[in-house]
């Protein structure tokens, strides 16, 4: 399988050199070192870290970055057995070389790639990486490592001061790949072929995609994500967005403020949203007044946060928007998304199972029009 041959590739890159002996004299010395007894205090607490089983140390380190998980293997072979069998991966290239030092990327990227393919498990639950200094290709060869041991989970969150616009095309066809987590202020470039049949999460922040059929390359590979999170992503010149999961269960679209779409133009307000989750129980949006189709039904749908960036102008679009979500129990709007129920109540269906309602702002003329699309309402919190 391509997993075994650039696992081999890599362990051949990355694995330690042997180091040199030393003279007999030196290691003789080191040995009598080591046997002079250490004189014990009587007073001294007693040792309950090494007392705890493999399973409870192997839970705490895991809560480490690797860099200070890997310091613990000096204290004796247990503890650097330990290290070789967590769990998780934590990288951080701020934190786990200065950048200043000569060679900082390769040094990074052969720590990086030696904990991760010189690992006594066969899998890795989680991988985390952040950089801020280290460039696209070395973060592939590190994400390649991590794919090689059957990573469930990866988040990879990348500074303003890298460049990654292609990632290796290992991480789109990943059989293992449960948690998919990318953030970037970059250009995102998807590959041709995309299959991730076990995906389950996806979120995706900070992002620029690159082409108009990047994001639906992406989409098509992983039908079966049941969370999938777009923050602060601009989508290019697409004219619409086609979301369509069949087991999709909670969804998250986060324009962010006006300040950040600037950077990427106000290409986003042009986006028709089209969405087709028939077993979608949150729904979350935050961004333009886009022209939404709601396919099919949101029969499913239990809580949902609707605000806006701007003021509503069109206000059909909107009104569809609320119609559709007429079986929610739990609804968060913004001054401008109450302002739409509040101008076309008459229009509105009722929300027969709305229980919990909250608002950002509250005026007492819009109570009366509330309380006649919402029979069933028990409680409101409104912020001041």
């Amino acid at each position: 399988m391509w997993e075994e041959n650039l696992r081999a590739q890599l362990r051949s890159r990355y694995a330690p050199r042997r180091r040199r002996r030393q003279d007999s004299g030196s290691s003789k010395a080191s040995k009598r070192a080591r046997k002079t007894p250490i004189p014990a205090d009587d007073y001294a607490d007693p040792d309950r870290i090494s007392s705890l089983p493999d399973t409870v140390l192997r839970h705490i380190l895991s809560f480490l970055d690797t860099k200070y998980a890997v310091v613990t293997s000096v204290l004796s072979t247990r503890w650097k057995d330990l290290c070789i069998s967590l769990p998780n991966i934590v990288l951080d290239d701020s934190l786990t070389f200065k950048k200043r030092k000569k060679n900082f990327e390769k040094a990074f990227e052969k720590f990086a790639c030696r904990q991760i393919l010189l690992r006594n498990v066969p899998n890795i639950n989680r991988f985390r990486l952040k950089s801020n200094f280290i460039e696209d290709s070395t973060i592939g060869d590190i994400v390649c490592a991590a794919i090689c041991c059957k990573v469930k989970e990866i988040d990879l969150w990348v500074g303003d001061s890298t460049t990654v616009g292609i990632l290796p095309l290992e991480l789109f066809i990943c059989n293992s790949l449960v948690v998919l987590k990318l953030r970037a202020v970059v250009e995102l470039y998807v590959w041709e072929s995309v299959s991730l049949p076990n995906l389950k999460v996806l979120h995706l922040t900070d992002f620029m995609l690159d082409g108009d059929r990047s994001m639906s390359r992406l989409f098509r590979g992983c039908k079966f994500v049941e969370e999938l999170c777009l923050s602060r992503c601009s989508f290019g010149n697409n004219k619409v967005l086609n979301l369509s999961f069949p087991l999709l269960r909670k969804l998250s679209i986060d324009y962010g403020d006006g300040n950040f779409m600037d950077f990427f133009d106000d290409s986003n307000s042009k986006c028709k949203l089209i969405i087709d989750t028939p077993n979608l129980e949150f729904f979350e949006y935050h961004g333009h007044e886009n022209e939404f189709h709601l396919v099919k039904n949101l029969n499913s749908l239990v809580r949902a946060k609707i605000s806006f960036i701007t003021k509503v102008k069109n206000w059909e679009n909107v009104s569809e928007l609320f119609n559709k979500m007429h079986g929610v129990k739990s609804l968060y709007l913004s001054d401008s998304a109450l302002e739409v129920m509040y101008s076309n109540c008459s229009s509105l269906s009722v929300f027969e199972a709305l229980t919990f309602l909250e608002l950002s702002v509250f005026d007492i003329r819009i109570l009366p029009n509330v309380l006649e699309i919402a029979p069933q309402l028990k409680e409101i919190v409104i912020h001041k």
